[in-house]
């Protein structure tokens, strides 16, 4: 069984991969060595904040998706919790979601457009708020770049509507 990873980030430290393939989080030594399983996951990203630098774990499951902060020192997980109309969607997150003040960058849904949004949630304030843009098109995998702005991919619905008719033969 081959890896096709979902997604792939590395510690802050340079040291270790962290990867999800196949619903599961694996961690392998970035000089070699054998993957360790380490949870069930669909999306990982890395909040390098000092202290207390951590893993932002996706999680989709029947009642929705989920994140958890899983710290690389090994304490406790914890549950990121939001109050929203807005659900998580299960596109997974991006390895650079976590921006420079810690907010995430998450793909949401939400019950007034058909269209997927971005929308950035404060883990202290348990805050999720989407982002205003006027695009008619599904916005999603939402990433900070190094300098601190915000991007993500759009996929516009502009189509073509075709009819197809079989073509008479000629008779000969």
């Amino acid at each position: 069984r081959g890896i096709m990873p979902q997604s792939l980030v590395s510690s802050p430290d340079g040291q270790t991969l962290y990867y999800v393939n196949a619903g599961t989080l694996f961690a392998v030594p970035v000089e070699g060595g054998k993957p360790r399983a380490l949870r069930p996951a669909n999306g990982v990203a890395v909040d390098p904040r000092e202290p207390g630098a951590a893993l932002i774990v996706q999680v989709n499951g029947a009642e929705g998706v989920k994140l958890f902060r899983v710290p690389f020192d090994g304490g406790s997980e914890l549950s990121i919790l939001f109050a929203s109309t807005l659900r998580l969607s299960p596109i997974p997150i991006s390895g650079s979601a976590v921006g420079p003040d810690g907010r995430i960058a998450v793909t949401v849904s939400s019950p007034d457009t058909m269209f997927r949004g971005v929308a950035l949630l404060d883990p202290i304030t348990a805050v999720l708020e989407r982002i205003p843009v006027a695009f008619d098109g599904d916005l999603q995998y939402p990433a900070w770049d190094r300098d601190g702005a915000l991007r993500a991919v759009g996929v516009s619905i502009r189509s073509s509507l075709w009819k197809f008719q079989p073509q008479a033969s000629e008779a000969k």
